[in-house]
This record gives C-alpha cells, structure tokens and sequence, in this order.
C-alpha cells in the first residue's frame, strides 16, 4: 500500500521469497512497510489513516528467513502494531509513532533500534490545516516524553530524516524533544556505528570540525568548517 510510483507491490505469498532474492543479489538490510494509509483512502483525504499491509504470521516469516540469510529488517510502522513488530524481532523500528513505554523497554532489552523520524512526523506548513497541526503538536508531545526514555534504557535511538528535513535537523529536533545533546550527537555518529556494524564498517573513514560547539547549539552543524573523508579534505 506504499506510494505507487516508488514500489512493486508484494503479495503476502511472495515477500519471504522477494525478500531472499535481494539479500541474495547483496543487500543487507530488508525494509519492511508493515502499515500505511491505503491509496483508495489517500485518494479520498490528506488524513487517511493507515491499516497493516500483512498478517503477522508473514511477517514472522520474513524476519525468521532474513534473519537466517544474515540480514536485517527495519519496519516502516506507526500504528500500535508496533508492539507486535518488535516481538516478532524486526531490528528497526522506523517513525514509532505508536511507541510506548513497555515497548521502549522490550527494545531496550532485545537491541531493537528506534528511528523517529522527526523532520518528517513533526513537519507541518504555516498553512496547515488545523487537524495536520493537531497531530502534529500530539505527535511532538508524544516524542518529548518517550524519546528521553528510551536514550535512557538503552534503545539505539538513531538520526534518518525521511523525504524531507536533513541530518542536523534531525539532531536538533531530538534536543528539542529533550534528548540530551551529547547523545542527539551519537545518533548520528557512534550510537549508529555501533548499531550498523559490519554496515558501517566499510564506511570511508571522516572527520568533521566545526567552529564552535554544536552541543551548544545544534544549527552550527549546519555549517562545517572543514570535512576529511579518507584522509582528503572535501570542503
């Protein structure tokens, strides 16, 4: 049910199959879209509200065959299905918006990653509509009190800003949900290299310099004083 224009359709008999087939040609990772609003709803409301694309007996399926093929499963996901995802063991939870403590916890002790997301799910035009600004001031609450939570327990919680926003964006949205800085920081640098692994291990070696400290403020990412990637200064 994603987007039409960015993806073929997988019927449930075929994803564990479509799913192998990639690992097999040399990706790592399988991402899983386990709800989103059906295009017959979106073709009706900017609002329409998402169902869950497959049965969890099928998703069970795809993590337990990944997995074994040495993979990873990162779930697009933000209704309450979520709870279930991550007993089922997917490896990312993507947006979280349904996310609660308990299941901030399950992560915490199963090393379940949690991307929120926040440059997409806090966006919101001067024009919106008053029902987007709604949710969106929910959503923004809603973060403030998990996203604290789940640095502290442990949950590798990590920087992605989906089809809008950027990196230091994203940082300074998760200050502004009330992680700390410094750990703001490691979502985008070693709390993502631990967690990646043997994915980030072939990543060209970087250093970033900055003139003043971005703890102190995040939007001084934004503006690099020198990057070095590979040895060799790129600006």
């Amino acid at each position: 049910m994603y987007f039409e224009a960015v993806h073929d359709a997988v019927g449930p008999s075929d994803v564990v199959k479509v799913a192998l087939s990639e690992l097999a040609a040399g990706a790592r990772w399988v991402k899983l879209v386990a709800d989103f609003p059906p295009a017959s709803a979106r073709a009706l409301s900017a609002f329409a509200l998402p169902e869950q694309t497959y049965d969890l007996d099928v998703v069970r399926d795809l993590v337990t065959a990944t997995h074994r093929a040495g993979g990873r499963v990162a779930a697009h996901v933000t209704t309450t299905v979520v709870t279930d995802l991550v007993r089922l063991g997917v490896d990312s939870v993507e947006h979280g918006l349904a996310l609660n403590r308990d299941t901030i916890a399950e992560m915490a002790e199963r090393g379940t990653a949690w991307t929120p997301t926040l440059c997409a799910g806090l966006s919101s035009p001067k024009d919106a509509p008053e029902e987007r600004r709604r949710r969106v001031g929910e959503r923004r609450e809603h973060f403030r009190e998990l996203l604290p939570v789940a640095v502290r327990l442990g949950v590798p919680v990590l920087t992605g800003s989906d089809v809008v926003g950027s990196i230091p964006r994203e940082i300074a949205l998760l200050v502004e949900c009330g992680v700390d800085p410094t750990d703001a920081l490691r979502a985008a640098t070693s709390t993502a290299v631990r967690f990646l692994g043997a994915d980030a291990a072939a990543a060209t070696s970087a250093v970033v310099t900055f003139d003043a400290d971005p703890r102190d403020d995040p939007a001084v990412l934004t503006r690099p004083a020198a990057v070095v990637m590979g040895g060799v200064r790129v600006r």
